[in-house]
């Protein structure tokens, strides 16, 4: 698997976590301590939009969103699309999330194509 990294802080009062696909599982790491998520034990990925979500640009664009993560034991994993640097000032890491949450879906599910949902819909 190619290297795909992903790194945000979810509010000013959290810490800031990275999040890496590696050939075991998803690992992710808060200050100085790592913890993988086999890929077999991984339920669910769904993807939240929060078009209401953040200050500023993002709040007015729309791009704030979080990939929501299930375990098979029903732990919940959210990693969001934007980074807090501190009160007021958010950033944007959709060059790194989009990327990443596009290799992590890409490993559970095949590609969707038109003709498929032509078919499945007559």
């Amino acid at each position: 698997m190619a290297d795909f990294k992903h790194i945000s802080r979810r509010s000013p009062i959290f810490d800031e976590v990275s999040y890496e696909l590696s050939e075991n599982g998803l690992v992710f790491e808060v200050e100085q301590e790592s913890k993988t998520i086999p890929y077999t034990e991984i339920q669910s990925l769904r993807l939240l939009a929060a078009p209401g979500f953040g200050w500023g640009a993002n709040r007015k664009s729309g791009k704030s969103g979080e990939l929501l993560i299930v375990t098979k034991d029903l732990h919940k994993l959210r990693i969001p699309s934007h980074d807090f640097k501190s009160f007021g000032k958010i950033e944007n890491n959709s060059s790194s999330y989009n990327p990443f949450v596009r290799e992590l879906r890409g490993a559970f599910l095949p590609p969707i194509r038109l003709r498929d949902l032509k078919q499945a819909s007559s």
